[in-house]
């Protein structure tokens, strides 16, 4: 049986371990007001930094994952439109956002489900 308390206790050694516990979300410059929540609500064992030439997500899930576990959560970010929006000839508009971009690790990720929303200003069609 896994107990929290003595996980939490071994993080102060370090020892090698086969859990996951940190995600790490490169983003975009320019990106701001990460959230990131899981089926409890906001988990707020998370980092942001951000500067001129890059952003960075860091996120610890609420227990560390093991081969074979599910642990659905909600991460997400804001973005200015003008970073991923240009001008094309006809007075029309290209949007090119890159949709996954997601968690580099070592091992690899696979996504189980991945929704998109993309709101549009008042007026846009």
């Amino acid at each position: 049986m896994m107990s929290r308390v003595k996980w939490a206790q071994s993080q102060y050694f370090n020892p090698t371990s086969f859990a996951l516990k940190e995600l790490r979300f490169p983003l975009k410059a320019g990106s701001e007001q990460p959230y990131y929540t899981d089926v409890i609500g906001n988990v707020s064992t998370s980092k942001f930094r951000s500067s001129k030439r890059e952003a960075l997500l860091e996120a610890k899930p609420r227990y560390p994952i093991f081969g074979g576990w599910r642990y659905p959560f909600t991460v997400g970010w804001n973005s200015d439109a003008k970073n991923f929006l240009r001008n094309v000839a006809g007075g029309g508009y290209v949007l090119n956002v890159p949709f996954l971009e997601g968690p580099k690790q070592p091992e690899g990720v696979e996504y189980g489900q991945i929704n998109v929303r993309i709101l549009l200003p008042e007026g846009a069609e």
